[in-house]
């Protein structure tokens, strides 16, 4: 379990000195997965329910009643007539007296139409419902909600916070066995549990054996995005993470080939487009696609 938020300070003081006036009932959390948004929302939602600032302890054991945690991820909420069911519900279910709050995880998730079901609540919104959105990519996200909530952006660790975290919430053995710990998960603290889950020591090691094959194997290729396909943001930071790596290699050993540096640039152009991550996003086309692109330009 998580011990404490690690970082965010900006954050935290500006979630404090809400807590003490009239704060906004519509809130979007957005930045880079991973990062501790989640976590922040819940004890936000915790200050408010509890009428008191505490500390930045993640009590994820103790249930409270007036929060609804919705993970759009989770293939149960996809479309408008669920948003639209959910709101009802938070408007006529009888609670305790105080706020009734409801954090949606991975909003971006959804599609445009879900997302609009939401927008006649923060337009006009309830008394003491407050609404909580948490995203990755806030661009996805139309202005029309955007322009009505209160923002946060949240960065990702520095390498000494990273560090803290990592000793804080028992990773020393992870970080043992992958001393770039830091660069492989980009200060996002969340990614640690992936690196521990999936071996990406050697889902890499399957990676190096495949593109060392004259063709592609598609079955490799499916198996890895298998380990991911949960969550297309995971396969598509960690694969990204790979292909950098390899070419910077491959720079270091063509520095006199103009074509192969243009080519290389003009890849990685492509591959850091915004790719739209949804319930329907189909990962195999995606990673074969992506290997397909990489390949051509590392052997022509």
């Amino acid at each position: 379990m998580l011990k404490s938020i690690i970082g965010h300070t900006k954050n935290i003081n500006i979630l404090k000195k809400s807590y003490n006036i009239k704060f906004p009932q519509s809130w979007i959390f957005f930045g880079a997965k991973g990062v501790g948004k989640f976590l922040a929302a819940r004890i936000f939602a915790r200050w408010i329910i509890n009428k008191q600032f505490t500390d930045f302890e993640n009590n994820e054991s103790k249930f409270i009643s007036n929060i609804f945690e919705i993970n759009t991820n989770d293939n149960l909420v996809s479309g408008i007539d669920d948003i639209r069911e959910i709101m009802k519900e938070m408007v006529l279910t009888n609670l305790n007296e105080g706020e009734k709050i409801i954090i949606f995880d991975n909003f971006d998730y959804l599609n445009i139409n879900s997302m609009n079901a939401l927008l006649k609540n923060i337009e006009e919104p309830k008394e003491k419902i407050i609404i909580i959105i948490i995203c990755h990519n806030i661009y996805k996200i139309p202005k029309t909600i955007t322009s009505r909530c209160q923002k946060l952006y949240f960065n990702n660790l520095t390498k000494e916070e990273f560090s803290t975290f990592v000793s804080n919430n028992n990773y020393l053995e992870i970080n043992n066995s992958h001393p770039n710990l830091f660069d492989l998960c980009d200060g996002r603290p969340g990614l640690l549990k992936f690196v521990d889950e999936i071996n990406i020591t050697e889902t890499f090691n399957h990676i190096d054996k495949m593109m060392n094959e004259k063709e592609l194997d598609y079955e490799k290729l499916f198996k890895i995005s298998e380990k991911y396909k949960k969550d297309p943001y995971i396969i598509d930071y960690f694969i990204k993470y790979y292909l950098y790596n390899i070419t910077k290699k491959n720079l270091l050993k063509n520095l006199d080939d103009l074509k192969y540096f243009k080519d290389v640039i003009n890849f990685f152009s492509i591959l850091n487009h915004q790719i739209k991550f949804d319930l329907n996003f189909d990962i195999k086309n995606y990673i074969t696609s992506l290997f397909l692109g990489f390949i051509k330009v590392i052997r022509n």
